[in-house]
């Protein structure tokens, strides 16, 4: 998580960098469900602030939703200033009323947008304000750094890795989906082929029963049969 500003003057916002959606949302001083201890974006507040009124839904595969209609305005991200952008300015968040943001960022691909409005990082890239059409996250391993991590746009911390960095191609393009050739722990491979997708979302590894408790087995992990975890 992060803090971006929307509009003039700024309005703050921690929100959630997730790779696996695409959509910009923040709750709205409109909010009349699970709004209370969140910032809300005011759009009487801004001096650039353009209406536009479409009604914006998304449902995100935990069942949660945010829905409300799409404004226009100045999104900061770290001094980057991206004009006339849009977001879902939500009125109504449903089951992310335990999380600490105000709401999220989507990095994925157009084609999982739900508004088919233009993406903040497509935004960045055709306004020119980053110098290559790339972005990139470090998370920091240890639980108990000020920090934990960084994201790019435009470039790489090349601080941060050792070696070349391997680019693989994506499978389709609505989410960071990829071939995973195997997965190792340690010595051990203890699952072979499979698609994965990268998910900044959540920090959990899901997938097939049986490769996951391969993992889980390799790990030392215990299985808790009430969560199914």
């Amino acid at each position: 998580m992060g803090n971006i500003s929307i509009g003039t003057p700024l309005q703050w916002f921690m929100v959630d960098f997730d790779t696996g959606s695409s959509d910009l949302w923040v709750r709205s001083s409109h909010c009349t469900s699970n709004c209370t201890g969140f910032r809300k974006y005011n759009s009487a507040a801004s001096s650039t602030y353009v209406a536009n009124g479409t009604q914006f839904t998304i449902v995100y595969g935990s069942g949660a939703f945010a829905t409300g209609f799409l404004s226009i305005d100045t999104l900061t991200i770290d001094g980057i200033a991206v004009a006339h952008q849009a977001f879902g300015d939500c009125t109504d968040v449903y089951g992310m009323s335990s999380d600490a943001f105000d709401g999220i960022l989507g990095l994925g691909y157009p084609g999982a947008t739900s508004d088919g409005e233009k993406l903040v990082f497509y935004n960045m890239w055709s306004l020119s304000l980053i110098p290559q059409p790339i972005f990139s996250f470090y998370l920091n391993p240890d639980p108990t750094a000020a920090s934990g991590g960084e994201l790019i746009f435009g470039s790489v911390d090349s601080t941060k890795y050792t070696g070349a960095i391997v680019y693989i191609p994506v499978v389709i393009q609505m989410y960071w989906e990829f071939i995973m050739t195997s997965v190792q722990v340690e010595s051990t491979i203890v699952t072979s082929s499979a698609y994965a997708v990268a998910d900044t979302g959540t920090s959990l590894i899901l997938g097939p029963t049986p490769s996951v408790a391969a993992i889980n087995l390799a790990l030392g992990g215990t299985y808790d049969s009430s969560s199914g975890m």
